[in-house]
């Protein structure tokens, strides 16, 4: 008598396939956020009000960690570029797999930094973009979902 195939073999698979969209959707904004602020020489300008210095100071406003963002104030372009290439770093590993959990734990702290400093006083809550991302990379990073080159397969995911 033939046996079943298991079921239960090729759920890691059809998730990692099912997921490739998400994860998709993530390296590719993540890349664009990081790419779109090295390329725009208006996010380095003090004098614009798009700038991340006028992005800080409206923060060190606004935010519930005011105390934390005030004394950042005089190291901006630094701090801008890094986060550039931050999320540059994120949408990389999270497109190819790389370092997949490393990436969704620093994908993770940067929505929760822009959550706090960016989208907190979103009304309501639900409209500010960070609080997904949070939500979304929190439970990469704890490895509770696989989003590896392919998950299964042999292939330790985003969770491993």
């Amino acid at each position: 008598m033939a046996s079943k195939p298991d079921p239960s073999s090729s759920a890691p698979y059809l998730l990692g396939r099912a997921l490739l969209p998400l994860r998709a959707f993530l390296g590719f904004t993540f890349c664009f956020a990081g790419l779109q602020k090295l390329a725009n020489p208006r996010f380095f300008d003090a004098a614009d009000p798009a700038s991340i210095q006028s992005q800080l100071a409206g923060a060190a406003r606004r935010s519930p960690v005011h105390a934390l963002i005030s004394p950042l104030a005089h190291v901006a372009v630094p701090l801008g570029v890094l986060i550039a290439f931050g999320e540059l770093a994120v949408g990389v590993g999270t497109l190819l797999g790389l370092k997949a959990r490393l990436a969704a734990a620093g994908g993770l702290a940067l929505s929760v930094m822009l959550f706090l400093t960016v989208s907190f006083h979103s009304a309501p809550y639900y409209t500010g973009a960070d609080i997904v991302f949070r939500v979304r990379l929190d439970a990469a990073a704890a490895g509770r979902l696989r989003l590896g080159p392919v998950a299964g397969r042999g292939h330790r995911g985003l969770g491993g």
